[in-house]
């Protein structure tokens, strides 16, 4: 396992500070498909099939840039050291052919798009929240702690959902959905599928949009 951090990796990447911030472009697997952020950062992933050039764009102040590491090996993890504390949230910027797998945790602000995927998975917790669009045939989401997953634009025939704390996810699916809830969360849906699990604990919710 390749464990990197900014320092050991300025041979491999371009950088170009402006206005005391750096950006760093880090070469991926273009075989990669699970993605995973620690810490506090604003992530835009996008996927394309016919992409030729896998790679990872950081975007953060000069001086603060270090307290990044990157592990790249059968999935690539990006977190920040610990005590790292950023005048500025690092963004990620993020190319990959596919993606089947998106977990976040701590304060992670995501952006996926054009997600393509047979079957896809997010895991979120702490106070992340992501925005989805695309489509999958099978969808699995769970969601704890504060986070929030908006997957309106995200088309699933089947979706299994599990919400705990006080979190939200709202999605579209087609054909059937399993949905549990506890605590202060909620699952709202747009769309007609059978309900296969209809679990409430707590003052939650589980309701199509807009009723």
């Amino acid at each position: 396992m390749k464990l990197l951090s900014i320092p050991t990796i300025w041979c491999l990447v371009s950088c170009v500070a402006v206005n005391a911030d750096q950006s760093l472009t880090y070469p991926l697997s273009c075989k990669l498909d699970l993605v995973e952020i620690r810490g506090a950062f604003k992530v835009n992933l996008s996927t394309d099939i016919n992409v030729s050039e896998c790679n990872l764009v950081i975007q953060a102040k000069d001086e603060e840039i270090r307290n990044v590491v990157i592990t790249q090996n059968d999935s690539l993890v990006v977190r920040t050291t610990e005590r790292a504390v950023f005048h500025k949230t690092p963004e990620l910027s993020i190319r990959l052919p596919q993606l089947a797998q998106f977990i976040a945790s701590g304060v992670v602000d995501s952006y996926l798009e054009k997600i393509q995927a047979n079957y896809f998975q997010i895991n979120l917790s702490g106070k992340s929240s992501l925005h989805i669009n695309g489509q999958t045939e099978k969808l699995l989401a769970k969601v704890t702690g504060v986070s929030k997953i908006d997957a309106r634009d995200f088309l699933s025939q089947d979706a299994d959902i599990t919400v705990t704390g006080n979190s939200m996810v709202t999605i579209h699916v087609s054909k059937t959905l399993s949905a549990e809830a506890t605590g202060v969360s909620k699952i709202l849906y747009e769309g007609t599928p059978s309900i296969l699990k209809h679990k409430i604990t707590g003052i939650s919710q589980i309701s199509k949009l807009n009723e």
